[in-house]
């Protein structure tokens, strides 16, 4: 899994409190989309790259991504600027938005990429840019005396062109004259990956619709960054913590064609700290991120179905042909990492 760092709530201003407030799963990630970096995997994949460089330098590099750890630390104060709505009436001490995440350089790549998806170039929390600027520097840190000879490229992207995706770039780019050795490799999260039998029938042969498919992945992503029981608790609370939870939703309805205003705060409405109704909540983001979705995968495999349904014999082998296909193209549970090394 990937870093699970401890979390201690923001307190309204008064005596300051000394110790720094550490992150949850919902500051870093909300819910780690993407963070169960198969380390050891990426590592000895890696190694394998005998072409180009000498091997030592891959395989030292693959090491210190897979294995070393570092501590990032990072404010989200600002914040608290972006929103008038969500931290209206919000005093707290600066220590309330101090934060602290422990893990594996891998672990914090793919936890930072977590942190800073768009929906069509817009981010559904600017507080994750926050930590990603950490993540960079921390990892270039790490790799002092081989940094300026390695770029990591992390990428979450669900399915080919993806309007909801994520990308992080530590590193320059290679000279163009450079003797460069370069591996990717597909980093599974099992947070939310898709089942063999979930994939079964998403595609619609009948109707020639992929509406069931956009069904799924919105409410599969939607879910994993706004789990209902931490999230319920948050939306209750009377601290930082609710603030966040109301920043978070309002951020991401913005993304997903005002899904959420601030008219959902009022009383009865999902975001009311008494109402807290965060299965609504959610199932309004989803019914408009399964719209942008939708458009994408027409976009991105309408032919593709098109010729598989063709060429089949009958619609039952036309759905297995299309169940396969899907399964190979839908990567909801994946990061993309690419090192590159050179001398």
């Amino acid at each position: 899994m990937g870093s699970t760092p401890e979390a201690r709530p923001g307190q309204r201003a008064g005596p300051r409190d000394r110790d720094r407030a550490v992150s949850t799963v919902l500051d870093v990630a909300l819910c780690m989309l993407l963070v169960s970096a198969s380390v050891l995997l990426v590592a000895a994949y890696l190694s394998l790259d005998d072409d180009g460089i000498e091997p030592e330098l891959a395989d030292q590099t693959a090491q210190t991504i897979g294995s070393s750890t570092t501590t990032v630390e990072y404010s989200i104060a600002d914040v608290a600027d972006d929103s008038d709505v969500a931290f209206e009436n919000a005093h707290y001490d600066d220590a309330a938005y101090e934060r602290v995440t422990h893990g594996t350089l891998a672990e914090l790549l793919t936890s930072a990429v977590a942190a800073t998806v768009r929906v069509d170039g817009e981010r559904v929390s600017e507080a994750g840019t926050h930590f990603a600027a950490g993540v960079d520097r921390n990892v270039q840190g790490e790799l002092t005396g081989a940094s300026e000879n390695t770029q990591i490229w992390a990428r979450w992207e669900p399915y080919d062109g993806a309007t909801i995706e994520s990308e992080l770039t530590v590193g320059n780019a290679p000279p163009s004259d450079a003797d460069v050795s370069s591996v990717t490799k597909r980093v599974p999260s099992q947070q939310t990956e898709l089942r063999d039998d979930e994939v079964s029938g998403l595609y619609d042969v009948d109707d020639r619709s992929f509406e069931p498919t956009a069904d799924l992945l919105a409410e599969r992503i939607v879910d994993s960054y706004f789990p209902e029981r931490a999230t319920t608790v948050a939306l209750q609370s009377d601290d930082l913590e609710r603030d966040l939870a109301v920043y978070r939703y309002l951020q991401f309805g913005a993304a997903a064609d005002d899904a959420l205003t601030a008219a959902d705060l009022e009383e009865g409405a999902p975001l009311n700290r008494s109402v807290a109704d965060v299965k609504t909540a959610n199932e309004r983001l989803a019914s408009n991120l399964s719209t942008v979705i939708e458009a994408d995968l027409e976009d991105a495999y309408q032919s593709d179905v098109e010729g598989i349904i063709a060429a089949a014999d009958d619609d039952a082998a036309a759905q297995d042909e299309l169940d396969a296909f899907l399964a190979e193209e839908l990567q909801i549970g994946d990061v993309t990492l690419t090192v590159q090394t050179w001398e």
